[in-house]
């Protein structure tokens, strides 16, 4: 392998459960504890919402 290669994150080691502790750790650091669920309810939300919008996008208009 090429040392000066650049380091290439597939999409497998993205999703890996080591990825995840990692992502969730630095959450907590950065937005603590007390937050998080806070910040989950409105992703949450959020993910709702734009759900709502792609099927009402997928029905035709009435007039």
């Amino acid at each position: 392998m090429n040392k000066g290669a650049a380091t290439i994150i597939t999409l497998g080691t993205l999703f890996s459960p080591y990825a995840w502790v990692l992502i969730i750790l630095a959450a907590i650091v950065i937005f603590g504890p007390k937050r998080l669920p806070e910040i989950g309810r409105g992703l949450g939300r959020t993910i709702k919402e734009f759900k709502k919008g792609l099927d009402a996008s997928d029905k035709p208009e009435k007039k």
